[in-house]
């Protein structure tokens, strides 16, 4: 590892003025966790007394020297200002995407300093003096979403993250640190440097300082008349302190009576996610992770919902009856089952301005002459370059479906065809450039009860996050027929998709890609609608 470079006391001093905004800072692990192998940050504390330590010269020497890695926090508590602002991406195609707010922000007479990252990179903007964190954040997310760049965190797994990530701190509150710039990176095991000069310490150093500052002045009239955009503007909860967590109930679910051996793992505790443990998958022992805090607060990071890990352990959401009717009032898991994906306005947004149409309600209907019920979905969906949405259906094992009648629309990447049976599964794939939500469900009628309109039962059967589609989505291009998304788990082992329904999603996944979308993918017409095309040839 590189360490033979030395740090002056000017680069050390010019660093600090540059970066530092608060005594508060983070330390990388030089050795990786035994189990993920990944290098973790955490606020070291003084060896004999437990206490916090303030980052002094010493220690900025050293991370400069490589004998250490720090991370920087964006915000000084005591103002609510910062002296930078930070672009982090680091997915595929993110260099294109900081080059060109990096060219927007020169429009700007913004200069920003481009560094290099392990996976994609940095950009950094200097204040003249420290500026308040939302006013940094309000400028910089306006004009992402002018030039069409993607931000994560608003139902998109990829895109920028901006620091300062809060407007402001509460007394006690630290915020999120960033890896400070030209120290060694740990698990990459390297130091990566500016672009734009020499890489020398000093050479560094001098670039940046020579780099324009944004006033506040200036920055205030470009964010005037803006306000932080509503998806990304995050209510903060109540000043009141938070109540520590209390068993208050013997009959209230508690997950950690549930699963087995646990370990800590920063705030949380983690282990084997028992939803996974049925596919034999998360052998690592680490998707699941439950507030330490709060052990009612838990999630999967391969993507499992609470309704699927009940169900695992052998305590299903239990549906609650009303006072009124005895009329079923389901749980918001079983809500969302039936809705389909969940996606931030933002992208419904997006996705309405592009005329993309995906129905992924699934709806129970009367047929009258036959006396019975059925239900009814509708295969629609379609593409653009960048973006897609696409739900079809299939039956319980697979297979592919006869429509009821294909609907011909007078716009693309929108409905295709309607489906009715009494079991249906849907399929249903959110694209983002090549990174796919996945979400699996099945739909059946309940058990009639004197003679009232049967329930219409819905379970998640296979949830995929932030998964990768390894093709180039261009035009109209066609897709190999073993084209999917590949998931996996956090620790890197892959979350397969159920064979059985393997082509309804090569299918899906054709749609979802298909520019300019005007037929079904997987619902096939009629035999008897077959017969009478062949016939007539």
């Amino acid at each position: 590892m590189e360490t033979s470079l030395r740090a002056t006391t000017e680069i050390v001093r010019d660093y600090y003025d540059l970066f530092v905004n608060r005594g508060a800072y983070t330390l990388q692990s030089s050795r990786p966790h035994p189990e993920s192998g990944r290098h973790y940050y955490f606020r070291p504390r003084a060896k004999w007394t437990g206490d916090e330590v303030s980052l002094t010269a010493a220690t900025i020497r050293r991370h400069l020297e490589g004998q250490l890695t720090i991370g920087v926090y964006a915000i000084n508590p005591a103002t609510q200002r910062s002296k930078w602002l930070a672009i982090d991406a680091d997915y595929d195609g993110a260099m294109e995407d900081l080059l060109k707010l990096q060219y927007f922000l020169q429009e700007d007479k913004v200069e920003a300093a481009l560094e290099m990252s392990k996976r994609g990179g940095h950009l950094w903007v200097f204040m003249e003096r420290p500026t308040l964190a939302r006013e940094c954040r309000i400028y910089i997310y306006n004009l992402a979403l002018k030039l069409g760049v993607r931000i994560r965190g608003a139902g998109l797994g990829e895109g920028i993250e901006v620091f300062p990530k809060h407007d402001e701190l509460r007394e006690g509150e630290f915020g999120n640190a960033i890896r400070g710039p030209l120290g060694i990176h740990r698990g990459a095991n390297r130091r990566y440097w500016f672009y734009g000069t020499d890489y020398d310490l000093g050479k560094q150093i001098a670039y940046l300082n020579r780099l324009r500052k944004c006033s506040e002045e200036q920055l205030r009239s470009f964010i005037a008349g803006k306000a932080m955009p509503p998806e990304f503007d995050k209510k903060r909860a109540s000043a009141a302190p938070a109540t520590a967590f209390v068993h208050s109930s013997g009959h209230e679910f508690r997950i950690l009576e549930h699963v087995g051996k646990v370990r800590q793992v920063g705030r949380n505790h983690v282990t084997r996610c028992p939803s996974c443990a049925e596919g034999g998958q998360d052998r690592s022992c680490d998707n699941l992770a439950i507030s330490i805090d709060d052990p009612r607060k838990y999630i999967c990071w391969a993507g499992c919902t609470k309704e699927m890990i009940r169900r695992a352990v052998g305590c299903p959401i239990r549906v609650r009856q009303s006072k009124e009717g005895g009329r079923q009032v389901r749980s918001k898991q079983d809500a969302l089952t039936r809705r389909g994906l969940t996606l931030s306005r933002a992208v419904l947004r997006r996705l309405k301005d592009v005329g993309i149409v995906a129905q992924s309600s699934v709806s129970l209907e009367h047929q009258t002459v036959a006396g019975r019920y059925v239900l009814r979905g509708i295969e629609s969906g379609g593409a653009i370059r960048d973006l897609g949405r696409y739900v079809t259906f299939c039956g319980p094992d697979g297979e592919s479906l006869p429509y009821l009648h294909p609907i011909d629309a007078i716009a693309v990447n929108g409905v295709h065809a309607v489906v009715v049976g009494p079991v249906l599964v849907r399929i249903e794939l959110f694209r983002a450039g090549r990174t796919c939500q996945l979400l699996i469900t099945k739909h059946q009628l309940g058990q009639v009860e004197n003679s009232r309109r049967p329930p219409l039962e819905s379970r998640v059967l296979y949830r995929g996050v932030n998964g990768f589609l390894d093709v180039e989505p261009l035009g109209k291009v066609q897709l190999a027929g073993s084209v999917v998304p590949q998931f996996w788990s956090r620790s890197g082992e892959e979350h397969e998709i159920p064979t059985v329904f393997a082509a309804a999603v090569r299918a899906a996944t054709k749609g979802a890609t298909c520019v300019a979308c005007a037929h079904a993918h997987y619902l096939a017409a009629p035999v008897a609608a077959v017969g009478v095309a062949d016939a007539s040839v």
